[in-house]
């Protein structure tokens, strides 16, 4: 019994020991099997293993990477053949090597994606053997070589393109290796040379196609690395290229091609993947066709220098944005520059300040259009700071497509022909500014006696009302101050109508009303005519010119007085007539103007009239008909020049016995319709705020500051400009405007307008004036922030400018 139990023991103990001993066993093979997991999931190549009948039993996760498939349950279980060989046929021929072999190493087969696609793959596989030493089936790895087989055929492609690109090339082309032999001869190349790619490919011969006997070409001494020797071999022109790096180009003369030829040529290094020189290509071009033209060309660059330089006109090229490309010596000469200073300059440069911007637009719109010439006036500044007119020509340079690339300028000096025409105008502006004051000489006896009703009648109701306003009589009183008011206003439009008659003004013209214009003269005219001289008027309304009111005056003036002075001994009409009139071409050609609607004006009389001799030889300057002391001569030309300045015409027709007729032709602005006379509004505009108030006259002092207390504003007022200053600079912020004369001792107002605005920059001024040559609208710009008004001050007048100058 005991026996038993002590076997049971040991057999118990030695079967805990055998599981003990498969436990660790199995642990172990986990361990193990876990290892070659961790192996087989984490190399980048793909271990696989298949069974006896080409079954995938066994792959590592990296066969998902390449296949594209998701998990490895998609793929077990399945023919390898069948299913992953792009060619199932391809397995089978595997298959043949490892029974003949055992191995395979380096094999390349090509499998398929999920997705269709190949994958390139490189496998070393073998039979691997069950325990009694059978074939159990076949084991390895797989390693991608798609990339590296892409690489393989994208240059295997490009070699066949580059040698397709060389020979369907137009220019001819070799390529030698290292050892210098041909590896490619362009058929460009074969038929410039004669020589076939066939007898030159794998020889050394390519000196052949340019000399008469053995030397090195270009590509031969930079793949030996003797650019140094380049002088020695090639006596044309040669450098680097700027393109390419390790490549040289050159220019030479070839006596032995077809009796001398010029070429071009190009030799490039050619380095393999690694960066080692592996050959070089070498181009040429025949450029014997250029080289002559390049010739000619110069030549005619000489010629067009010499026609450059000796040109009696400024000649200048420019780029687009008038920067000087180069410059004649006559147009240097002209500004005073040399010609290495005028080439740093641009025409903004010479222009004076303003010029240059304002010619933009025209230069941008002959840029725009398809005109390629242009011409005008301009005044350049010269090196020393003087004004040089030249009459410009500018014309534009293209390119072969048609671009506009620069510019041509060329420049005739016209300075002394621009100083004579300015002393033509001056003596012109002296000879009408002479006629103004003979014809107010000849008005003079008129105005005066104009003056003196006006005056009469000021004096007559100032008096009535006083008498009036003592009695109590205050109505009747009201009515003869606004008489006299009226009067005044009289007074001051005739002293207006007279200073802008004989003062020197710029002409600005406006549309004018030829009615109000005649009619005002006449009315000038009437108290200085005799009164046995009948004047009749027939005058269409609303016709409306462009032009200067005093222009208009002293035509229909200095016609009406010749046509008065012809009929002093014994009286007669003077008829004028004013209508519209559509002037055809054929009246437009006879009196040389353009065809459209004119304002046709008749000037008539019945005196002693002309003989036609005397009527052709009127509008001669200096030619008169009036007696020594009565007239220049210049009367009837002056007339003419203005009638011709405004594009109209003037004719005459005499006889003798019979009187004379002036017909005037004045271009009728129909753009403007009637004018309307709007009804007077008599309220005063009326403010705040206060005002420094300055006039040397003591009453007119006092006049103002009533006037403007009146319109709602605090005044202090000074009667000397000195202490006008002095009361601003003590408080300048206290006032809102300042009010001051133009015509003061010690200070005029224009100099006192400066002080005050040096102060305070921002006060607003008025200054006011009865006449004055030394102030004018340019010198109130010039002081800036300053208006300009004419005296008499009138209340509702005031009130409007105060206004209007407070509010900006």
């Amino acid at each position: 019994m005991s026996n038993k139990s002590f076997e049971t023991d040991m057999l118990k103990e030695q079967l805990s020991r055998e599981i003990e001993a498969r436990k660790t066993a199995e642990e172990k093979l986990r361990e193990c099997e876990a290892d070659l997991r961790s192996v087989t999931d984490n190399i980048q190549d793909v271990f696989y293993r298949s069974d006896i009948d080409g079954r995938l039993i066994m792959a590592s996760r990296s066969w998902l990477t390449i296949s594209g498939y998701d998990t490895l349950d998609e793929c077990l279980g399945y023919s390898i053949a069948e299913k992953f060989y792009y060619d199932p046929g391809k397995r089978a021929e595997l298959l043949e090597l490892l029974r003949r072999d055992g191995r395979v190493t380096n094999y390349e087969i090509v499998l398929k994606r999920k997705d269709g696609r190949p994958i390139y793959v490189e496998t070393s596989s073998h039979i691997y053997l069950d325990r009694n030493g059978n074939a159990a089936g076949v084991e390895g790895v797989f390693r991608d070589i798609t990339d590296r087989r892409q690489a393989e055929q994208g240059r295997r492609s490009s070699e066949e393109i580059i040698k397709a690109i060389v020979n369907a090339s137009p220019v001819p082309q070799f390529v030698i290796n290292r050892e210098h032999h041909i590896i490619h001869w362009n058929r460009a190349l074969e038929e410039y040379s004669g020589l076939s790619a066939r007898e030159m490919i794998d020889t050394d011969s390519h000196w052949r196609a340019f000399y008469g006997s053995r030397r090195p070409c270009l590509c031969d001494l930079i793949i030996d690395d003797k650019t140094s020797d380049i002088p020695e071999w090639y006596q044309g022109k040669y450098n680097s290229s700027a393109l390419i790096n390790e490549a040289y180009e050159a220019v030479d003369f070839f006596p032995e091609i077809m009796g001398g030829k010029w070429l071009y040529f190009t030799a490039a290094l050619i380095r393999d993947e690694c960066g080692e020189i592996s050959g070089a290509v070498e181009t040429l071009i025949d450029i014997t066709e250029s080289k002559i033209y390049e010739q000619g060309l110069k030549e005619n660059e000489e010629r067009f220098r010499t026609i450059f330089n000796s040109s009696p006109m400024g000649i200048i090229q420019t780029t687009l944005d008038g920067h000087i490309i180069s410059a004649n010596k006559f147009f240097c000469d002209m500004i005073g520059y040399d010609e290495s200073e005028v080439t740093s300059l641009t025409i903004g440069d010479i222009s004076f300040e303003g010029d240059f911007e304002k010619d933009h637009p025209m230069v941008r719109k002959l840029y725009d259009s398809r005109h390629n010439y242009y011409s005008f006036e301009k005044k350049y500044r010269s090196k020393d700071g003087e004004c040089v007119w030249a009459h410009v020509s500018i014309a534009y340079i293209h390119d072969t497509e048609g671009r506009k690339i620069s510019a041509i300028g060329i420049f005739e000096n016209i300075t002394d022909r621009k100083k004579a025409d300015d002393e033509i105008r001056r003596m012109e502006n002296q000879i009408i500014q002479s006629q103004k004051n003979e014809a107010l000489g000849t008005l003079a006896g008129g105005i005066a006696h104009d003056f003196n009703n006006i005056l009469a009648a000021i004096i007559g109701y100032t008096e009535l009302a006083r008498i009036n306003i003592k009695n109590g009589n205050s109505d009747k009183a009201g009515s003869e101050l606004d008489e006299v008011l009226k009067s005044s206003v009289r007074a001051k439009n005739l002293v207006n109508q007279i200073l802008a008659f004989s003062r020197k003004t710029k002409i600005d013209y406006t549309p004018v009303e030829l009615t109000i214009v005649i009619k005002d003269s006449l009315k000038m005219l009437r108290s200085v005519i005799p009164s046995d001289i009948e004047i009749r008027q027939d005058l269409e309304e609303n016709i409306i010119i462009m032009s200067e009111p005093t222009q208009s005056h002293q035509i229909i003036m200095n016609l009406c007085i010749n046509a008065a002075q012809a009929m002093e001994e014994n009286g007669g009409v003077l008829n004028i007539t004013m209508a519209e009139m559509n002037v055809n071409r054929e009246q437009a050609a006879e009196l040389e103007i353009r065809p459209g609607f004119y304002a046709k004006i008749i000037v008539s009389d019945t005196g002693t009239g002309m003989t036609p001799e005397i009527c052709e030889r009127i509008f001669f300057p200096y030619f008169t008909t009036k007696d020594t002391g009565r007239g220049t001569g210049l009367g009837l030309s002056v007339i003419q020049g203005i009638i011709k300045k405004h594009e109209g015409a003037v004719t005459c027709v005499s006889s003798p016995g019979k009187g004379s007729s002036f017909n005037i032709y004045l271009p009728e602005l129909k753009t403007i319709s009637d004018i309307h006379v709007k009804q007077e509004d008599e309220s005063v505009t009326t403010g705040s705020g206060t005002i420094l108030f300055i006039d040397d006259e003591p009453s007119l002092a006092v006049l103002g500051s009533e006037m403007l207390e009146f319109l709602g504003y605090d005044v202090k007022s000074e009667t000397s400009s000195a202490r006008a200053l002095d009361e601003f600079t003590r408080d300048p912020a206290a006032y809102d405007l300042v009010i001051t004369d133009m015509t003061m001792p010690v200070m005029t107002g224009d100099r006192l307008a400066e002080k005050i605005r040096s102060v305070r920059p921002d006060i607003p001024i008025i200054i006011c004036t009865g006449y004055s040559e030394r102030i004018s609208d340019a010198k109130i710009e010039e002081i800036g922030g300053c208006r300009l008004c004419m005296k008499p001050l009138e209340l509702k007048s005031m009130g409007e400018v105060i206004s209007q100058v407070l509010k900006k």
